[in-house]
């Protein structure tokens, strides 16, 4: 039971409250004014064992009814419950969906939905391709440069960015034995990479997808990165498998000179294989 539910309930089992708290709500929550406060409460003076706790009534049950009725009725949802107080935005989804593929190729999916981290979906492979962006989950020709044909026959998400690191997803994912990740090269997604890492079992293989001829994509189209994004990337030097990945960043040069740039996934999506 939410906080202001428990003062609500006290103040009609005429138990005391703390008042300012109760009160700095109401006027948060429902622009409750001191004088309407006034006309919808009574406040006893007494003093009881809690000095920061009053008595406080129902001085006009209609206004009361018009501000707080809608608290009598909750819900186990927590997103209806919130909805029902008035603020929708507070309740968080106990689910999730995800956007599915069989194979990469496939023109079509299905929307494969959970609900407090299951779902009776089952896999169709033993392996998984996550794709961070909408447009290469979409139109996947010629995207995944030299990979192996046997990851294209893998089951394939659209990872929506960060949302696939929810632990919604985390017992679907360890159905998986590999689990290979084409997301953003950059601070983003090895932060997904590394949450990944963190939470799923340690059966699972977990590969970051590195493209051949990355620094030549990163040159032409790679965004620069600044001094603080560069000390950052170099904490994900130690992670096993994205450590040859940032080197590759780290260590690109364009005509002879340093430079440091992130590539977003979309790039790949134009085939420089045979024209360098």
């Amino acid at each position: 039971m939410k906080m202001y539910q428990k003062h609500l309930n006290a103040i009609e089992q005429s138990q005391s409250i703390p008042l300012f708290a109760f009160k700095d709500w109401c006027t948060k929550q429902l622009s409750i004014s001191e004088e309407l406060f006034s006309r919808i409460f009574k406040i006893d003076n007494a003093k009881t064992s809690n000095h920061s706790h009053f008595l406080v009534s129902i001085k006009d049950q209609s206004l009361f009814n018009e501000y707080f009725s809608r608290f009598k009725f909750s819900s186990k949802d927590n997103k209806v419950g919130a909805t029902l107080h008035g603020n929708s935005k507070k309740g968080k989804i106990d689910g999730g969906v995800l956007n599915f593929k069989h194979h990469f190729f496939d023109k079509h999916g299905v929307s494969v939905c959970f609900s407090d981290c299951s779902t009776d979906f089952e896999p169709s492979s033993k392996h998984l391709l996550l794709i961070e962006n909408l447009n290469n989950f979409l139109i996947p020709n010629d995207v995944l440069v030299g990979i192996s044909e046997k990851y294209l026959g893998s089951n394939v998400i659209w990872s929506k960015g960060t949302e696939i690191s929810s632990k919604q997803y985390t017992s679907f994912l360890n159905k998986y034995e590999s689990i290979t990740c084409f997301l953003d090269f950059d601070l983003g997604g090895f932060g997904v990479f590394k949450s990944l890492k963190n939470s799923l079992a340690s059966k699972s293989i977990l590969r970051f997808y590195h493209p051949e001829n990355l620094a030549t994509y990163l040159r032409l189209f790679g965004k620069q990165m600044t001094d603080k994004q560069v000390l950052s990337l170099r904490k994900y030097q130690n992670i096993p498998e994205l450590s040859d990945i940032v080197q590759e960043l780290l260590s690109l040069k364009i005509d002879g000179r340093r430079t440091y740039r992130f590539l977003e996934q979309e790039a790949l999506q134009i085939s420089l294989e045979n024209k360098i």
